[in-house]
């Protein structure tokens, strides 16, 4: 594919893209996949908080039909009523440290609630009476949040069963073994190998034979679906964006766009890699070798780690500015390798550019763009620059501070980053404000014509007042060659009118004297007139010539007046009449019956129509019809003149409107071929339009108007009037 590119600003665009898609080649081969896909993949165990709640469910299952399975929650409000009363009714008791004669406070103490409930439970117990009614109290309390979480859980389904009978003990689903759900557990699953009141949860409903199943239904809480899809997602774009088709696909992009640019635009590329090199050189080293250092640490751990999901998460996540950052960091990565190897190899074979200082070009550069902000008018960009300047030099005054400091490498590092980071910016912002400042200066020379040219620039955001040059040197050659044609034209006209004016006259005024004398041979009768209709026509042609240059040059100047164009269009026909009668020519007209306005000037649009009936009268075919149509809508109004032409139109309807462009061309006929487009020019005076359709021998021109429409503050007819008589 063969992809043209204007100027250096595209091919650095491009360019830009390679680098960007060699940065997402570089990114997507540091995401890890997952060790798992959609198929093998499960919510239990490969997502850490359906995980976490699945084993909290567990817990309490596990407390609620084991621990608490023989707890009676009534029975135990009732003796907690029968404690409470006994200690309302025996106050010192509680404040006696001394135990009761209950025994075997450690079953009570384990939560054996059986001992709580029995007629004669104080005979167990060898505790306080307070210490009974607390400890009471706080099961009572776990009971309760226990069984209220599992009526209340929506996300997952549960089926206990009997392992002796097969039967279902509880479940919180209306038909568990026939609706729909993501993925079903067994308690004793690996998952739950975890420590719950001294025992392990996965054994816990084994050992006293019942069986636990656990759900993530489909019509489960909105919470655990949304988990679920998110979960699900997280796999498909792991796998899309870890997959090596992806970075080999970028990796080809960046390759192929960048081996495309040599091939169509070699010197262009080389140029402008040539001068990112030359403003790569210009970085201090100790800036560069130190961001050297931390991309290959960037790019290392990257490697390294073997979790690493980073796009995967950040895309889930919605952190697209985390993701745009990395990817920013990738292209710089590449792009900075790509530079610092180029300039290791300038460097290798010129060692004598090592002891440039790139401060001094930028001093020298900021004295220049001082002066031509001084030499403008906007002072406001003046500040900008200096301000600009004086935080960039401040910044590069911490970057050399920081190169002696020797505390934490990392922290080093970190500082480094962040004063890179406002380096770049600041020097961008700096480019950015010098660019705009030579911009705006160059655009005021050139507007006052006090410069002729624009010297070239180099370096970013430059390339606008490099075409800025290029539109200065076109527009003043297309000025001068435009001058120059407008010279030699006015001049020609001077000369001709000149030349052929006086001759003319006096032909025309002898011609007369001859006629008016009494000349008896009819052969001179005969060859006077002749010389009469000749002088006459190049009289017309003269006039014509004349006319054509004043609308060409906008000296012609037009009366309006608001005008019934029906009565102009008539007066015209009327006026041509005569020769419309001699002609083998018959005109259809068809117009409207009420008034038509438009503000025209009379006798310039009655030229118009002279032309185009005149046209229509040489032109047509003998024995043919024309037809002049006249519409309007609220808005414009269009004539229609149509004719069967006698001549084969085998050329561009628009070529007509070229001055002495004739349909005749043996030219034959009479005419200057200047009608056509002094009509047109006359009509487009008139902010109109006219334009020619042709088809077969249909000649068809088309003229549109705008209408008049009366002021809407004034209620009151305006007297309008009549077309002027010609």
């Amino acid at each position: 594919m063969d992809i043209k590119f204007q100027n250096k600003g595209n091919v650095l665009i491009f360019l830009f893209l390679a680098f960007l898609f060699l940065g997402i080649a570089l990114m997507t081969s540091l995401e890890n996949k997952f060790p798992y896909d959609e198929y093998s993949a499960s919510y239990f165990h490969d997502n850490e908080e359906i995980k976490q709640r699945a084993i909290r469910l567990a817990e309490n299952l596990q407390r609620y039909y084991i621990y608490y399975a023989d707890f009676d929650s009534k029975k135990a409000a009732k003796r907690l009523s029968e404690l409470e009363a006994y200690l309302n009714a025996h106050p010192n008791e509680s404040k006696n440290d001394s135990q009761p004669p209950f025994k075997d406070y450690e079953q009570i103490y384990n939560f054996k609630p059986e001992y709580l409930y029995s007629a004669d439970a104080s005979k167990y117990f060898s505790g306080s009476i307070s210490e009974l009614r607390e400890s009471l109290a706080d099961t009572l309390s776990k009971y309760n949040a226990t069984e209220n979480y599992l009526k209340t859980n929506t996300d997952f389904h549960y089926c206990i069963n009997s392992s002796d009978s097969n039967t279902v003990i509880d479940t919180n689903s209306e038909n568990f073994s026939e609706e729909e759900h993501y993925e079903a557990i067994n308690l004793t699953d690996e998952l739950f190998d975890v420590q719950y009141f001294g025992q392990t949860l996965s054994r816990s409903f084994h050992d006293n034979n019942l069986r636990c199943f656990i759900t993530i239904p489909k019509n489960g809480g909105t919470d655990i679906r949304k988990i679920v899809e998110q979960f699900d997602n997280r796999i498909v774009y792991n796998k899309l964006f870890s997959s090596k088709v992806l970075r080999l696909v970028f990796l080809f992009f960046g390759v192929g766009i960048i081996v495309l640019l040599a091939f169509t635009r070699k010197k262009t590329l080389v140029a402008l890699t040539g001068t990112l090199t030359a403003d790569f050189m210009k970085i201090p080293l100790f800036i560069k070798i130190p961001i050297l250092c931390f991309l290959a640490k960037f790019i290392l751990v990257g490697l390294l780690k073997s979790n690493n999901y980073y796009i995967t998460d950040c895309y889930c996540n919605g952190d697209i500015f985390s993701l745009v950052l990395n990817l920013l960091l990738c292209t710089c990565t590449v792009f900075f390798s790509i530079m610092f190897i180029k300039n290791t190899v300038i460097l290798i074979k010129n060692p004598k550019q090592i002891i440039v200082n790139p401060e001094i070009g930028f001093i020298n550069e900021f004295n220049e763009n001082v002066k031509i902000t001084l030499d403008s008018e906007n002072k406001v960009f003046f500040f900008l620059l200096i301000i600009t300047a004086l935080l960039l030099v401040s910044d590069v005054t911490a970057i050399y501070f920081n190169i002696f400091r020797l505390d934490n490498l990392i922290e080093t590092v970190g500082t480094y980053i962040l004063l890179l980071i406002a380096f770049g910016v600041l020097y961008v912002v700096y480019k950015f404000i010098a660019s705009e400042i030579r911009l705006r200066f160059y655009i005021e020379e050139l507007s006052k014509g006090t410069i002729s040219s624009i010297p070239p620039q180099s370096g970013i955001f430059s390339s606008s007042i490099n075409k800025l040059e290029k539109i200065n040197q076109n527009f003043r050659f297309e000025m001068e060659e435009r001058l120059k044609s407008e010279r030699m034209k006015t001049d020609l006209i001077t000369n001709v009118s000149h030349d052929l004016k006086t001759p003319l006259t006096s032909i025309i005024s002898y011609v007369d004297l001859l006629i008016a004398s009494d000349i008896k041979d009819e052969n001179e009768k005969y060859f006077i007139d002749v010389i009469k209709q000749k002088a006459s026509r190049l009289k017309v042609l003269i006039d014509d010539l004349f006319e054509a240059s004043k609308l060409s040059s906008g000296q012609m100047k037009l009366e309006k007046r608001v005008t019934d164009i029906r009565f102009l269009l008539e007066q015209t026909l009327g006026e041509l009449d005569n020769v419309i009668a001699d002609s083998d020519v018959e005109f259809i007209t068809q117009t409207e019956d009420s008034p038509v306005l438009v503000e025209t000037d009379g006798q310039k649009m009655w030229r118009v129509f002279d032309n185009l009936i005149s046209n229509i009268l040489k032109y047509s075919a003998k024995g043919s019809r024309a037809y002049i149509y006249l519409k309007s809508d609220e808005e414009r109004v269009t004539i229609d003149f149509k004719n069967v032409s006698n001549y084969k139109m085998d050329f561009d309807s628009d070529e007509l409107f070229e001055r002495f462009k004739r349909g005749d061309k043996a030219r034959s006929t009479e005419g200057s071929g200047l009608g056509l487009s002094i009509a047109k020019s006359i009509v487009e005076l008139h902010g109109g339009s006219m334009r020619i359709e042709t088809e077969g021998d249909l000649f068809k021109v088309r003229v549109t108007l705008q209408k008049y429409t009366p002021p809407k503050e004034k209620d009151e007819t305006k007297v309008l009037d009549k077309p002027p008589v010609i």
